[in-house]
């Protein structure tokens, strides 16, 4: 891992032995219960900042990772006909790790850019076209680009580490910046269904199992509002028809057992 952050070999050799011998990282992190790390607004605010001051080539590509929840493969691959200017989106459909190919679950999905991001990505487009201008060349159509071609995924979890170090935060790696996406996401109320397609999880139970435990706050207000509809209905109304409480099929009324109740049942909605 050392040699690898120092860039004395082109990768860590041990990278990969849990997928080859069958252990899922879901299945190593369930076994030494290890939970989900990300990081809050303002350490994502600093992180930048600092990047922004002593590594400023890095701070768009941060940036972009820690405003779309993508993955670093996928990061990577992007390019500006990826970009959706018009409809404020990126276009995630293929991924580099030494060579260009398809996202993890071999799918397409389009993933909406903040306002913010895409006036980055503006101010970034505009700084690519000088740097073409000046030395003749044409501008490169990746986006996050070293020297014309990819960059490599080593590459970009150094300079992660190297931030993380000047900030004191050197716990997390760089795929907390997509559970720190889903979790400011969820957090600020965004519904579990929309996450996923931003994720682009394969189904919702993923996103449900990885996330849930985010959202305390939203379903402690539900059940509140379920409280205060059971406990605090309406007087009753007798049918127009009725005598003495009795309607006009002569029945008395369901709910007349709770003196001076009535169960009032809510719209039926779907998320």
């Amino acid at each position: 891992e050392v040699a690898a952050f120092r860039e004395l070999i082109p990768a860590n050799p041990a990278n990969g032995i849990l997928k080859q011998m069958g252990i899922s990282r879901t299945t190593e992190r369930k076994q030494n219960g290890t939970k989900l790390k990300f990081l809050t607004p303002d350490q994502i605010n600093l992180f930048l900042t600092i990047c922004e001051q002593h590594w400023p080539n890095y701070r768009h590509f941060f940036q972009f990772l820690f405003m779309t929840g993508a993955r670093l493969g996928e990061a990577l691959a992007v390019t500006w006909d990826d970009i959706g200017w018009d409809d404020k989106v990126v276009s995630i459909n293929k991924s580099y790790r030494r060579k260009l190919g398809s996202t993890k679950t071999g799918s397409e999905r389009e993933v909406d850019l903040p306002d913010a991001m895409i006036d980055a990505l503006k101010v970034l487009h505009t700084e690519r076209k000088k740097e073409a201008l000046k030395t003749g060349t044409e501008v490169p159509n990746i986006i996050f680009h070293r020297n014309g071609g990819h960059m490599s995924q080593n590459t970009a979890r150094n300079a992660f580490k190297r931030v993380l170090k000047k900030v004191e935060f050197p716990s997390h790696r760089i795929h907390d910046s997509r559970h720190s996406y889903a979790y400011l996401m969820l957090k600020n109320g965004a519904s579990l269904d929309y996450v996923k397609r931003m994720l682009g999880h394969t189904n919702i139970a993923m996103t449900s199992n990885s996330y849930g435990h985010l959202m305390p706050n939203r379903e402690r207000t539900q059940v509140n509002l379920l409280g205060d509809a059971l406990l605090k209905p309406a007087a009753p109304k007798a049918h127009p028809e009725s005598k003495k409480g009795r309607n006009h099929l002569g029945l008395q009324p369901l709910f007349s057992l709770v003196p001076k109740a009535r169960l009032e049942l809510a719209p039926t909605y779907v998320d």
